[in-house]
C-alpha cells in the first residue's frame, strides 16, 4: 500500500482506518486528520533536525496511536520527494509496559548529512587532555 496523505485521499484513508480498527474507537487512529497531523509533525521534526527538503525523501515513521493501550493502530509513513505517504496500517494488541514510542528512521545518506552538518559546527582538539587553542596562546 502507498497512499499519498492529501485531502484528495481523505476518504480512502478514513476507509482503511475504519476497516483496520473495526469498532474500536478509543486508543486508535480513526481519522484522516490524525494521519495528516502525524505527517506534519514529522515534517517539522525533519526540518528542525536540519535536513534540507531535498534530502528528506526516504524517511520512515512508525507510530502506535497511544501508549499503554490495549488495542492500538500502528501506521507507517514514508516521506516521498515532496509529500508523505501512508504505507501500512495495522491494528495491534498491546498491554501496559509493552508499548513503544514513535520511531523515525533515516536513510544512511540522511544520517551522514546530519552528522557532517553537526560536526561542521565545532573543531576537535587533537591533543587529548591539553587545551591548546588560539585564544589561550600567549598566556591566559
Amino acid at each position: 500500500m502507498k497512499i499519498k496523505i492529501s485531502l484528495a485521499e481523505k476518504d480512502s484513508i478514513d476507509d482503511i482506518l475504519h476497516r483496520v480498527n473495526g469498532g474500536s474507537a478509543s486508543h486508535t487512529l480513526t481519522r484522516f486528520e490524525e494521519i495528516l497531523d502525524l505527517a506534519n509533525t514529522y515534517e517539522y521534526r525533519l526540518e528542525k533536525l536540519g535536513l534540507v527538503e531535498s534530502m528528506r525523501r526516504g524517511a520512515v515513521v512508525i507510530c502506535g496511536s497511544y501508549r499503554n493501550s490495549f488495542r492500538v493502530t500502528e501506521v507507517h509513513l514514508l516521506r516521498g520527494l515532496r509529500d508523505w505517504f501512508l504505507t501500512h496500517v495495522e491494528a495491534k494488541d498491546k498491554w501496559p509496559g509493552n508499548s513503544q514510542k514513535d520511531q523515525l528512521f533515516l536513510t544512511k545518506e540522511q544520517n551522514e548529512y546530519l552528522v557532517n552538518k553537526f560536526r561542521s559546527q565545532y573543531k576537535v582538539n587533537e591533543e587529548a587532555g591539553h587545551v591548546n587553542y588560539p585564544a589561550l596562546k600567549g598566556g591566559a
